[in-house]
């Protein structure tokens, strides 16, 4: 597992498999980034997604 910060034995464990369920603001993401194209895919993504949960939340 690698961690957040390189070389170092704390931070935060992050593997491929795992998804930021806590984050509360898009710019976390950014700070997850490790370049511009990583911060766009993440952040188009965490937008694709909510407007899915936001369509199924007001058709229910």
């Amino acid at each position: 597992m690698k961690t957040s910060t390189s070389k170092e034995k704390h931070g935060i464990k992050w593997t491929d498999w795992m998804q930021p369920h806590d984050l509360y603001f898009v710019d976390d993401l950014a700070l997850l980034s490790h370049t511009y194209q990583q911060m766009l895919v993440k952040t188009n993504n965490v937008a694709a997604s909510a407007s899915v949960y936001y369509y199924y939340y007001l058709n229910t």
